[in-house]
């Protein structure tokens, strides 16, 4: 009886990890607006969107930044406050990372 017990516990626990979110099959989506505030210190934009909605994202080694055919560095994005954007991202418990930010 304490195998059986054993057993379906372990089973519980092991679907329960194959269930977990991944952040690696988390599907990214896509967000545009125009880019409010750049703040460096944190590594974040915010972007308001079409809806009137702010949201932020972190940006990371791996974030892809350009302007038109232009690739930027996140340092220079500071200049690009004001103009449209769009964000491709992955919303993940820590918050949303940005994969693409492409200013319009």
């Amino acid at each position: 009886m304490k195998r059986i017990v054993l057993a379906l516990g372990l089973a519980i626990f092991c679907a329960t990890l194959l269930n977990a979110k991944n952040p690696a099959v988390v599907k990214p989506e896509t967000i545009s607006g125009t880019l409010t505030i750049v703040n460096a210190e944190d590594k974040l934009i915010f972007v308001k969107a079409e809806n009137e909605i702010t949201y932020d994202f972190r940006i990371g080694p791996q974030t892809k930044i350009s302007a038109g055919e232009k690739t930027l560095k996140f340092d220079q994005l500071a200049d690009q406050v004001g103009k449209g954007v769009e964000v491709v991202f992955r919303p993940l418990k820590t918050g949303n990372a940005a994969s693409t930010v492409a200013i319009k």
